[in-house]
């Protein structure tokens, strides 16, 4: 199956962005950084994708709440 991709890609921000995040996330996970958004934002993310799903599935609005 074909991606529709065109390659080679071009770069849309550079490699060094992705290195200092990746460099961050094994701080934090490892106790020596305080991560920059914590659990509560992960959670309205996740309500945030869930809701989109359901959206695309039912072809409805769906409303979430952040609290």
């Amino acid at each position: 199956m074909k991606s529709g991709f065109k390659f080679p890609r071009k770069e849309h921000c550079p490699q060094s962005m992705y290195d200092a995040q990746m460099a961050h996330f094994i701080e934090a996970i490892t106790g020596k950084a305080v991560p920059f958004l914590g659990g509560e934002d992960g959670l309205v993310n996740m309500k945030l994708v869930d809701a989109a799903y359901r959206s695309a599935r039912t072809g409805k609005v769906v409303k979430i709440h952040a609290g």
